[in-house]
């Protein structure tokens, strides 16, 4: 993205501003744009008023934003929060150990479309306890490896039931991920179910 920022002369004491922006559309929505644009002239007019402004003190909250935005003085209803993802996970498991959570295609080389699955010769399924004791065997293994608490884990898998249960793990270890995928010219046919009751 780029911003272009430009004025023209006029015998006026303060000039106009001309402002064009080039963005990139597989990155950023027209939408997304307009709002950007609308902060910045927000900005502008602002400190065109009050050129000793802060720059804590100036807006960015335009007239359209105001319509999307929630009243902070509005319950967030916290005390409805289920926890986090891996302990709804934990507690499926518990309720229905036996009950089928993933169902994993094992061959990589031939892309799915609806209608074409698989044989069922060719699937591997996984219920909420095998995976739950496979999530908690390998997030005993990052704690007991020394990892804390908000440390960045890696993960390197091909996109199927191991990556869930790496990332899974992660979470449940407290630490955050970030998957270096193996990217194959068709993705091998996936479903992963998860229930929050």
């Amino acid at each position: 993205m780029t911003v272009f920022i430009s004025q023209t002369p006029t015998l006026r004491r303060l000039l106009p501003i001309e402002l064009k922006l080039v963005y990139n559309t597989v990155l950023f929505s027209q939408s997304r744009i307009a709002d950007l644009l609308d902060q910045l002239e927000l900005v502008l007019e602002t400190t065109s008023k009050n050129p000793h402004a802060e720059i804590g003190s100036i807006s960015l909250i335009t007239k359209r934003s105001q319509l999307f935005l929630p009243d902070p003085s509005e319950s967030m209803h916290w005390d409805q929060w289920e926890g986090a993802i891996t302990d709804i996970f934990s507690k499926n498991a518990e309720r229905m150990p036996n009950k089928l959570c993933v169902v994993e295609s094992l061959d990589h080389s031939n892309s799915y479309d609806i209608g074409n699955e698989p044989s069922s010769n060719l699937l591997r399924s996984f219920s909420y306890g095998q995976l739950n004791r496979a999530i908690n065997t390998v997030a005993h293994y990052l704690i007991n490896s020394g990892l804390q608490r908000e440390d960045v884990v890696a993960i390197y898998a091909f996109r199927g039931v191991d990556l869930v249960v790496a990332i899974m793990a992660v979470l449940k270890a407290g630490c955050t991920f970030s998957v270096i995928g193996i990217v194959f010219e068709s993705y091998p046919f996936f479903v992963f179910k998860f229930f929050f009751f």
